[in-house]
């Protein structure tokens, strides 16, 4: 339990905080010998000779800017661990909506954008924005109803007690700069309607300020805060707080409760911000100020009296400043490498970085609560110490698939302190059938052939198969068609050419051919290439020619003759190189037969070769 945001203080509770974290531990380890002046000094050692340090991070450090008081020690927490900006950030404006803000709201409405800019900035792309309007008034503001974005918020979004008039008018979203932007545009807009709001008109000095920062603290009256981010509240007003929401100040009350609400605050690890012209009034520290300047030293915000909504840019950079301070500088670079499955992050730890004990990325799907610990977020883990820069590959992804990553870097300073890059975007490369041609088939024989393709492309994508389709049947064949044959290559993902013997064809037949590829996207083919079998051709031995049939018989037989079917009369005949024997090829001539299936047999008869190739005269037992 942390110190008391305020009221009055004990030496030894502070002691208990700084020494057992327990401002209630009534000092169980029964230290002696401390003071407030050592207390309030880094490392003041205990009786059993231990440095009791300070938490650097916890909002209100005592920090030399009084003399030692235990006042110094407000909301003090030792067990606090800050959180960077650039991690993610919810912010909350609490709007006083009250008829002297005019001047407040025009001023908002023209820098509204640049102010939500800073915090797109800061955050590194990962913020929630939402705004609360507040209003005092003994009847029913009428921008709560005529059709407007209050009017037509869901109840839970609406808060009434007594005078009190909450609205959350922009309720906690992701990324939602734009709605917020326009929706701030509506205020003090003359009249109601959807796109306008009339300014409130509010019934006295105090408002319920310190009202809204518990219903959004406490009851989630916004939506609930995330965890693991930097959290803001940025109070715009011009006047008092009324603590119980009595419309008047007395000071004590207010004071009270902002040490309750300090700590609630700080317990959440929550940032308050109070801007506007603000008159004071009372005893410092229970005066209108010294309270608004309470809040913000307990939760390590700020508070400027004088400044109007054009200032808050330069607030939010001073409070995420003070946080990161001690924090490590990681950067998130570019990716590179990126194909249709695979990209490489990239990043670095700026040189001013010490200590560095770990440094990796986490990624996911969705940039939204991107940081480890974080459902459905990737974490690298540590990829080594230092400041060089680093890299990690990521495999295994669809195409044209988006994804987003940032860089981490922790080191062991202040207790170690992990600090987010920039988130980065990358969308692997789509992807595309494959490039597929079919080449002419080579080398036909008469039950074979050589089939050829050239895969010119992958597509984009790894090609898990190639080969042809072949058929007799179909003349545009597809893989699992009927009546044709797949005839799968090897190395499917290699591009080039590529080829493959395709046997056990049908003789003297057109087979119809198309090479084809298959990646994730689908199939791809060439187009269709045709190629005919050759005749299943026997090979005998015979003798000749001769230009007389007796010539013929009882000769050796050695010369080979090729032709299909069963040999006579009217068959066709060819030499050893299939070439017909015509009348320029051993055509008009006899030949010693019957043709034998070994060389060296002798003639017991003979036959006619015409000038067309074509036996005649056929008598296997002439001789």
């Amino acid at each position: 339990m942390a110190v008391p945001g305020s009221g009055q203080l004990s030496l030894l509770k502070i002691f208990s905080e700084k020494n057992e974290s327990d401002y209630t531990a009534n000092n169980a380890d029964g230290e002696s010998g401390f003071s407030l002046r050592g207390l309030s000094d880094d490392g003041n050692s205990d009786s059993s000779g231990g440095n009791i340090n300070l938490n650097v991070h916890s909002p209100n450090l005592p920090d030399s800017n009084a003399a030692h008081a235990m006042s110094e020690f407000y909301s003090y927490d030792h067990d606090f661990v800050p959180i960077a900006c650039n991690l993610a950030m919810d912010v909350v404006f609490l709007i006083d909506y009250t008829g002297s803000m005019d001047d407040d709201m025009t001023t908002l409405k023209s820098n509204v954008s640049t102010i939500t800019n800073k915090i797109v900035s800061r955050s590194g792309g990962d913020y929630r924005l939402a705004a609360v309007l507040i209003d005092q008034t003994s009847s029913q503001p009428s921008y709560w109803g005529n059709g407007t974005v209050v009017a037509n918020l869901n109840s839970s979004f609406r808060y009434n007690s007594g005078t009190i008039w909450l609205a959350a008018m922009v309720p906690f979203a992701h990324s939602n700069k734009s709605d917020f932007d326009t929706k701030i545009g509506f205020l003090d807009g003359g009249s109601n309607s959807a796109t306008s709001m009339e300014l409130g008109n509010g019934v006295g000095l105090p408002e319920p300020n310190d009202t809204a920062i518990d219903r959004v603290i406490n009851h989630n009256f916004a939506g609930a805060f995330r965890s693991g981010v930097n959290k803001m509240i940025i109070l715009l007003t011009d006047n008092a707080p009324d603590g119980d929401g009595d419309d008047s100040f007395d000071g004590t009350e207010e004071y009270d409760k902002m040490g309750t609400l300090s700590n609630n605050a700080v317990a959440n690890n929550i940032t308050i911000m109070i801007c506007g012209s603000i008159s004071d009034s009372g005893t410092f520290p229970k005066s209108i100020h010294g309270i608004y300047q309470g809040y913000a030293d307990n939760t390590g915000g700020s508070f400027n009296s004088s400044h109007d909504p054009s200032n808050i840019t330069s607030f939010i950079d001073s409070i995420c400043n003070d946080i990161e301070n001690l924090f490590p500088s990681a950067i998130t670079n570019a990716e590179t490498n990126v194909t249709n499955a695979s990209f490489q992050m990239n990043g670095d730890v700026s040189n001013d970085s010490t200590n560095i004990t770990a440094k990796g990325f986490v990624r996911a799907t969705t940039s939204v609560n991107l940081r480890k610990g974080v459902s459905g977020v990737t974490d690298t883990g540590s990829l080594g110490t230092g400041t060089a820069a680093f890299s990690s590959n990521v495999t295994g992804l669809t195409s044209g698939s988006t994804h987003f990553y940032r860089a981490y870097a922790t080191t062991s300073d202040g207790g170690g302190l992990t600090s987010y890059g920039d988130i980065e975007s990358v969308t692997t490369n789509s992807a595309s059938a494959p490039g597929i041609v079919t080449l002419a088939p080579t080398n036909i024989t008469h039950n074979s052939m050589r089939l050829n393709g050239n895969l010119t492309s992958t597509g984009g994508a790894t090609v898990t198969a190639k080969g042809w389709v072949i058929s007799s049947f179909s003349s545009t064949p597809v893989l699992g068609g009927f009546g044709v044959t797949n005839v799968t290559a090897l190395d499917p993902n290699t591009t080039g050419a590529y080829n493959r013997t395709a046997s056990g064809l049908s003789s003297n037949t057109t087979h119809y051919i198309r090479a084809y590829a298959t990646n994730s996207v689908g199939t791809a083919y060439g187009v269709v290439r045709t190629g005919q079998t050759t005749s299943n051709f026997v090979i005998r031995y015979i003798a000749g020619p001769f230009n007389k049939s007796f010539f013929a018989c009882f000769q050796t037989m050695n010369l080979v003759v090729r032709f299909t079917g069963t040999f006579g009369n009217g068959t066709q005949v060819y030499d050893s190189s299939l070439n017909l024997m015509n009348s320029s090829n051993g055509g008009n001539k006899w030949y010693a037969g019957p043709p034998a299936s070994s060389s060296g047999a002798t003639s017991a008869g003979f036959f006619f070769v015409n000038s067309s190739g074509v036996v005649s005269n056929f008598s296997p037992l002439g001789c």
